[in-house]
């Protein structure tokens, strides 16, 4: 019982040691936000991002109080609601340098309705705000990953632009857009790998049917358009769909389930991490 207590006082002064270093660590602090459904469905998302975070420099904490964005309560026409949650969320992220996501649809919900009495607080504060692939790419200036070879079975990759990062958060072409030149951030990280064939749907701006509250009010509409998401991606043969949005993979994944589908799904961070 000693050694053991022993061993366990000498692992905290290790992990002390580290935590040390790390906070002297010269580098901007990065607060990761990780949404309802990352943190209680796909916690290795957040690990990786974290991790991935950490390795290009910065100082990343996880505030352990963190709740939810909103989203889900707006999204009902409730988010008058929501002001205790927003206030909730500046107080537990307003400290750090830069506040980061996995999740473009919780980015963009925070972005456009997020409320602070103080107006100019507001902007000073979401204007730290950056959903993942934005923040590597324009804050950061990713130009080359660590690694850049995936497992020899992920050889094509279909890429699936969700409905918030492309019109809500402009961080791909849409269609209607026929005079801006194409661009996507999901295809602009999937290109640092190599050994992979990067698969865009003919419908590159096409809904999955998810929408969040969508999928329960409309489920055999939601339902039908994932079929028919799928349906590209299939004639494209491709191994894993990738999104910035995980949401949106997970719908698509019970429809692969249910339909005993090959294909995986994987959020771009699990691709590039």
């Amino acid at each position: 019982m000693n050694e053991n207590l022993a061993k366990t006082n000498s692992n905290k002064t290790s992990s002390n040691k580290l935590a040390s270093e790390l906070d002297s660590k010269p580098g901007f602090k990065v607060g990761l936000f990780l949404p309802c459904y990352v943190n209680h469905f796909y916690p290795e998302l957040g690990v990786k991002s974290y991790l991935f975070l950490k390795k290009a420099g910065y100082r990343v904490f996880f505030p352990p109080q963190q709740t939810c964005c909103g989203q889900p309560m707006a999204n009902a026409g409730y988010n008058r609601e929501n002001k205790k949650i927003y206030e909730k969320f500046f107080n537990e992220f307003k400290d750090y340098d830069y506040i980061v996501s996995p999740s473009a649809s919780c980015v963009y919900h925070l972005k456009k309705y997020f409320f602070l009495r103080d107006s100019q607080m507001k902007v000073k504060f979401l204007a730290k705000v950056h959903e993942i692939t934005d923040f590597l790419i324009n804050v950061h200036g990713l130009k080359k990953l660590a690694k850049d070879t995936l497992p020899q079975n992920i050889t094509r990759i279909g890429v699936h632009q969700s409905c918030h990062s492309l019109r809500g958060l402009h961080q791909a072409k849409a269609s209607e857009m026929v005079q801006q030149k194409p661009f996507s951030n999901l295809v602009f990280l999937l290109n640092m790998l190599n050994g992979v064939k990067i698969l865009l749907p003919a419908r590159e701006d096409q809904c999955c049917g998810f929408g969040g509250l969508f999928s329960v009010d409309e489920a055999e509409v939601s339902h039908k358009m994932g079929i028919s998401r799928l349906e590209e991606h299939q004639r494209n043969r491709v191994d894993v769909i990738c999104s910035g949005d995980v949401s949106c993979l997970m719908h698509l994944k019970g429809i692969i389930e249910r339909k005993k589908l090959t294909i995986e799904t994987k959020h771009i961070m699990e691709l590039i991490a």
